[in-house]
């Protein structure tokens, strides 16, 4: 009986110190409201944050387009590849479907009137780098996600392709 009580103790600590990391985690990259979005991180001068499963922000539009670039690492993608849907204001942008790692590049019009949007992504799978023996972190990761950046024009034609 003894043993099985310092088993839940363990739990209970882990899970609670668990909790205290995540809502540590919550707002660190701007005063928007924000859920599911691991704090900010520097790869190479970018800023860089992985979601969990599910990750909104609202911002505030400052252009007519929205672009972002997302990341993958090999580790998140199963069999059947892994699915990034990415919603605006409640309305399916785009569903992407990863079968390798990488970058990949997000650019979408927005016609509508500048003033608060809603930005939800949504991956079919996370992976915990702990569990797959890369390092010491715990963190359930989407995909990787880049800053979201609004213009009023295209930087260049090439952004456009069919």
């Amino acid at each position: 009986i003894r043993t099985i009580k310092f088993k839940y103790v363990k739990i209970l600590t882990f899970v609670l110190f668990f909790s205290i990391y995540i809502i540590s985690h919550v707002n660190k990259l701007s005063n928007q409201p924000q859920i599911g979005f691991h704090s900010i991180e520097n790869w190479n001068g970018k800023k860089i944050r992985w979601t969990r499963h599910e990750a909104n922000q609202t911002v505030d539009k400052t252009g007519q387009f929205l672009q972002f670039e997302t990341a993958v690492f090999p580790y998140n993608i199963p069999k059947n590849g892994l699915e990034l849907k990415i919603l605006i204001n409640n309305e399916l942008f785009e569903k992407a479907i990863y079968y390798n790692a990488g970058w990949r590049k997000h650019l979408f019009y927005l016609p509508f009137e500048d003033g608060k949007i809603n930005i939800k992504l949504v991956v079919s799978h996370t992976f915990i780098p702990y569990v797959e023996g890369l390092n010491s972190d715990i963190r359930s990761l989407g995909v990787a996600v880049s800053e979201f950046d609004f213009s009023d024009n295209l930087e260049s034609e090439s952004d456009i392709g069919f």
